[in-house]
Formats: structure tokens, sequence, C-alpha cells
């Protein structure tokens, strides 16, 4: 198996990226966002190329690219190979990658290179090597090449530039950029495609029949249709919906969670599992407990009052240990949850209602899945609790536990028990969708759990690994 090294040291004039284990698992995850064969190999090709290219085009040529339309991105892989980076407000470089071994010719989408709003300056060519690790840069066209050279494949509506016509040094791209050659062609307007006949291609594009709508209309309606955002975020939409039910079925949707749609070994917390005392970097935590009426109303006016996010939160978890059900103190926690803008604080009052007001839309949802993994003995429990902030944006709490025995209340009904500790050394680590470890926490010695706490909007992506030693699982998630 040749290293990135001596790949480096046989091709000098290309770029050799490589990717870890981690980020081919997560990009495999993402590939079930799509709804059939091709688009899912599109998508876990296009994921690997960029979560590979953009790091290395930062480190080896001092660039400073970003995704365009980065929450978009599904819509896009869903029916046409390649994305779009920025480098600066004039320049921009569309990836296009492939798993052929061979490079005697390179192949682009029509749709990059004749939509206007999609035109870039240069177009990467991007051979990828899954199972061994890497990826290569091994040149590059300008838009000025592929639209006066390139043969134009009418069968699958792709330019094809041979190699002899590829740049291979990228350093060449660095310097025509500085030196503000925008190297773009003249692209026709596209014909206008109204609301009817758009609504027309949409419901016959997502039809199961058609395998590829990329080439199932003429090019310049298709460019119209898929060049308007709201139509091609419907098709993509669309054709999930019917095309792959069980696809989408088997992952998670976090948003769609708060509408009881969550899948069904995601169990509902409440009332299926029990937790004993916990303790937590080394603090006890009595689940059960009472307090005089004078402290519960003080900690009330505190979060009713104009105080600091410290003390909201104290207040918040002190009130934990008072009667449930009561109301005052039920409505000062809706208020914070309402008004805080401290993950930690908005969470400490989330656990208290979860605790006196299980059933209140106001603390969220919370799900729990035996991850059926076994380490050191014991088997792992993850519990996921998402709140909706506004304006679609989420906040997101993870934990895991160590499960334990069952315990049999009568027949046919069970309770999980968590045992008392997790093996130290345990692991859960969220990694983001470009397989770039976000946040991680570690178990030592004496913790009942683990615990992560994030935010995202509507439509980001994460990936949470429970890991110890060699032994790991990963769970992919919609936000």
């Amino acid at each position: 198996m040749f290293t990135i090294e001596d790949l480096t040291e046989l091709h000098p004039d290309r770029l050799w990226l490589s990717f870890s284990e981690e980020q081919r698992e997560i990009a495999w995850q993402y590939s079930r966002l799509f709804s059939h064969a091709y688009s899912q190999w599109n998508g876990y090709l296009n994921r690997l190329a960029i979560n590979a290219v953009i790091p290395g085009l930062q480190e080896e040529l001092d660039l400073n690219p970003t995704i365009w339309q980065p929450n978009s991105l599904p819509s896009f892989w869903e029916n046409v190979n390649g994305t779009r980076l920025l480098i600066n407000d004039n320049y921009s470089v569309v990836i296009i990658p492939s798993e052929t071994v061979d490079t005697e010719e390179f192949r682009v989408p029509q749709e990059w290179v004749d939509i206007p709003s999609w035109v870039a300056n240069y177009y990467l060519a991007v051979q990828v090597y899954p199972e061994a690790g890497y990826l290569q840069v091994w040149g590059y066209a300008t838009h000025q090449q592929l639209k006066n050279q390139a043969v134009y494949d009418e069968f699958e509506r792709v330019y094809v530039l041979p190699k002899a016509d590829i740049i291979d040094d990228l350093n060449v791209m660095v310097v025509a950029q500085e030196l503000c050659d925008t190297e773009i062609a003249f692209v026709s307007p596209l014909p206008p495609l109204y609301q009817n006949q758009a609504e027309r291609w949409l419901e016959q594009l997502s039809s199961n029949t058609v395998e590829n709508p990329r080439l199932a209309m003429p090019f310049y309606q298709w460019a119209a249709l898929i060049a308007n955002d709201k139509w091609r975020e419907e098709l993509y939409q669309r054709r999930c919906d019917r095309l792959s039910t069980q696809i989408r079925q088997s992952f998670n949707y976090l948003s769609q969670w708060l509408a009881d749609l969550a899948l069904p070994e995601w169990q509902d917390f409440r009332g299926l599992w029990r937790p004993r005392q916990m303790e937590y970097r080394g603090k006890r935590v009595d689940l059960r407990g009472e307090t005089n009426r004078e402290r519960v109303a003080y900690w009330v006016d505190v979060i009713l009052g104009k105080n600091s996010e410290e003390l909201w939160k104290t207040s918040a978890q002190s009130l934990r240990y008072t009667t449930p059900g009561n109301p005052r103190v039920i409505e000062a926690l809706v208020n914070l949850l309402a008004k805080t803008t401290e993950e930690e604080t908005r969470w400490a009052a989330a656990e208290t209602l979860w605790l006196l007001d299980p059933e209140n839309p106001a603390a969220g949802i919370r799900k729990v899945k035996d991850l059926g993994m076994e380490i050191t003995g014991e088997l792992l429990s993850l519990m996921v609790a998402v709140l909706p902030k506004g304006a679609n944006r989420f906040a997101v709490f993870l934990r895991l536990y160590a499960m334990g025995e069952r315990e049999f209340l009568s027949p046919g009904v069970q309770l999980r028990v968590w045992r008392e500790f997790l093996s130290p050394g345990v692991q859960l680590r969220v990694w983001d969708e470009m397989g770039t470890l976000f946040d991680s926490a570690t178990a030592r010695e004496r913790d009942n759990y683990i615990q992560i706490k994030l935010s995202g909007n509507l439509g980001e992506w994460l990936n949470v690994e429970v890991k110890w030693g060699e032994n790991s699982i990963m769970e992919g998630f919609l936000i």
C-alpha cells in the first residue's frame, strides 16, 4: 500500500491528500440522505472530496475556500456531480470527483459550465480512492478551456477535455487569480421556466420511473429548473419521499423528533429508563428531595428577574429538588427557556423541567437508544434531547450512559436501569459534516455519564461516535 509520501514522490506535480477512517464513515453515513444508489454514491464521493480538498487547498496553496450554499449540498448531489467552492468575491472553483482509475480525460457536467449562476473560474479534477483512504487533485481546467476546447458529450451531457489540455500545476491557478485573470467564457442566459411548467416537471421527475432526472428533459429547461433554489430543493425532497422511504426512515432527522417522528429504536426517555443517583465529574446528584417554600420562592424570583445567566442556571438547577407540578416553578422554567442565550442555562432549565413536568412541550423532546455495544462487559445507551431555539435553530444535548440489568415491573413491562459508572476511557465524540472533530467527552473514574451540548441550524449535519479503544459505533443526525 502506497503512503501519501510515496505518491507525492512519484508524482510531485499532483496534490495528494488523505482522509481518515472516521471521515470515510461520516461520508458513508451522509450518503443515506439520497434517494437512490447513483446519488448515494455521488454524495459519498463528493463528501470525501471536499472533506480533504478544502483543508488541502488551505495548507498547500494558502487559499481559504468556502462552500457555496453549504446547506443545499444534498439538493445538488442528488442529481449533479461536483461542488462549487468560493475562493473570494471574484473567484471560485468546482471540484469534480471521480473514482475511475482513468485520468486520460476530464469530464465536467454541463450544469457547472452552462448555468450562469453556477459557473466557476476553475474546475479541479479529483480522483478518489475510497478504500485506500486518499485522493489526488491531478489537474485543473478553466471555464474558457471547457467552453472552447472540450468536446461536448451529448449523451451524458458533459464536457470532455483530454489529459493533454489539463493544467497539472495548481500554482498556476493561484498566480492567475492573483493577476485577476477571470478565465470565464461567455454563457448565454437561461430561457424562462414558468411556475406551471416547473410544477409539471417536478411531478414527472419525482416519479419512481425516472432514474436520472438530469437526462430526462431538455437541458436548458432542466438548467432553469435546478438553477432555481426553491425548485431544486423541492425536487430533492419529492424524490427522496417517493423513491427511498426505507432509506429516509433509517436516518435520524432531529427537527422531526419534535413532531414525534423519531425512528422506533429511539424510545421515549420518560417512563422506560430509570436513573439512580448520578455522579458526574465527582459531584453526586440526588434526583429526589424536597426543599422549603422560602427557598423555592427565592429561586423563582431570581429566574423571573433581571439577573446573570449564572444565577439563572444555579436557580434552575436548585429547583429540580422541589415537588413536581408546582405551577409557579414550571412557569419560571418555561420563561427561562424562552429568554436565555446560554446553552448551559438552557439545559439546566430543561433538565429540571423534565423532572417536574415531563409532558411540558417547552422542554423539547428526549429519546434514548440501546446502542447494542458491549464494552468491558457493559452495554451503553445514548440519550439525545432536542430543543427549538427559534429562527430554525436547535439546541442538542447528548448524554451517554452505561446500562445495567432489566427490572420487570409486571409481565411484559420492564424498566432498564443504568449501571453505576461508565468504564474510564469511554469517549463520546461529535464530528461535523467535514469530518472534523467538533467536540468530545471522555469518562473518568466514577462518572455515571458523559455529555456534550451543542446547537445548530436546520439542515446541518452531525455524527455522534461512541468509542472505547478499537471499538466504536457512529450515529448520523440531520438537524
